[in-house]
């Protein structure tokens, strides 16, 4: 990425794939636009400053936003995490070697990274639940609620597949053998 150039008044940074980020300011946006009176230059004027105030606000609340024509904007998450340890990075470089600290804040990084995701592959095998029950799922939903239908979902998630063993297998062949006998002699 290169640095920011100045054309027409504007940020322009041309990136290495060859496109090039242009920065648009609230200033810019009102200078291309031609007002037919001070009136709607204000009208506008209070739309950009209540959209950029919200979308500010909305990013501070680690939420992310969707603009029309720009896309979603979010902070990373990882990043956000990783910030949470603000406080302990500065007791951390009081306490540390200059090595030991910046080991300590890759290590941190690292971990943060593997918390973010793991939070997404669990995310996405609850998804991925959902859709292969769907119909079980709907019917809990529409039966008892939104609750009860997570709470099966995540009963779901915390079945563990069991090896299979020949032992236990052939215990199990026996009894339901005996119990089909047991029917057959009931039933004469």
């Amino acid at each position: 990425m290169s640095r920011p150039s100045k054309v027409n008044n504007r940020e322009i940074t041309y990136l290495s794939n060859g496109c090039s980020l242009e920065v648009v300011r609230g200033k810019d946006i009102l200078a291309d636009i031609d007002f037919n009176s001070q009136d709607d230059f204000d009208i506008c004027k209070d739309i950009i400053f209540q959209l950029e105030s919200k979308a500010a606000e909305v990013l501070k609340q680690g939420n992310t936003i969707a603009l029309p024509y720009v896309g979603r904007l979010r902070k990373p998450l990882v990043k956000q995490e990783y910030l949470k340890n603000r406080n302990l990075f500065k007791v951390a470089r009081s306490v540390m070697s200059k090595e030991d600290y910046i080991e300590y804040k890759k290590d941190t990084y690292r971990e943060c990274v593997a918390k973010i995701n793991s939070e997404d592959n669990l995310k996405k095998l609850r998804r991925r639940t959902i859709a292969l029950n769907r119909k079980k799922y709907i019917q809990k939903y529409k039966l008892f609620g939104a609750v009860i239908a997570n709470i099966w979902i995540e009963s779901l998630l915390w079945l563990k597949p069991v090896e299979f063993n020949q032992e236990i297998q052939d215990v199990f062949d026996e009894i339901e053998a005996n119990e089909n006998n047991n029917r057959k002699i009931n039933n004469r």
